[in-house]
């Protein structure tokens, strides 16, 4: 049994005071004695969710008992588990507040909202020098991945090489890839290459090998 308050913090940055979320046969709350509870109908699958896991003792050894779902008592079983993720904002709650300070006491979930993942490239992204900036282009000097188009005349497959993108001097419509000790025509670019390699890696790979350029 409560004794006090629950409030929970959701994606908004708001604290919800008792908040309650429901499905058809599920609903998941909240109480300042025990862990987050989810409840599901007996018979029914285990929803899931990217802000809330079960314990894993109770993912296999669910609590079986008899359950209020609105006006109807059913066999239920109940999952203990843990926030990992702000919460959805709750459609069902008993009014929130933003700032900590604003409660006397009460139970406080606060998680960290987790970090997005940085975003890479879909994929390789088209490149022909002919149409000089009226075309997606590397960030100037950046090193990125290359494709370079077959060569026949010197029997060279396509391939892929690491460069970096400038612009003729003066010439901000005519951009062209460098390939540090080679050349070749570019038909692709990815902004891919990890950062751990460093803005100019060849340099670095020259001083770890010992590789000395004339």
């Amino acid at each position: 049994m409560s004794l006090v308050s629950t409030y929970v913090r959701a994606v908004d940055g708001k604290l919800y005071r008792d908040p309650v979320f429901r499905g058809d046969f599920w609903f998941l709350c909240f109480d300042d004695d025990d862990p987050p509870e989810l409840v599901v109908k007996a018979g029914h699958k285990r929803p899931g969710f990217t802000w809330f896991k079960c314990n894993r003792y109770q993912a296999n050894n669910p609590h079986r008992g008899t359950r209020s779902f609105g006006d109807e008592w059913c066999e239920a079983l109940s999952y203990l588990g843990r926030l990992v993720d702000r919460i959805p904002v709750p459609t069902e709650h008993g009014g929130f507040v933003t700032d900590k300070k604003e409660i006397p006491q009460a139970c406080i979930y606060d998680p960290k909202p987790k970090k997005k993942k940085r975003k890479q490239p879909n994929g390789w992204i088209p490149f022909d020098e002919k149409k000089g900036n009226q075309q997606k282009l590397a960030p100037e000097g950046k090193t990125v991945f290359l494709a370079l188009a077959p060569d026949p005349c010197r029997g060279t497959p396509a391939s892929i090489c690491i460069g970096y993108m400038k612009f003729h001097a003066g010439e901000k419509d005519a951009p062209y890839f460098v390939i540090p000790g080679f050349n070749g025509v570019i038909v692709g670019w990815r902004d891919c290459v990890p950062a751990e390699l460093g803005d100019v890696p060849w340099i670095e790979m020259n001083k770890q090998l010992g590789i000395q350029e004339d």
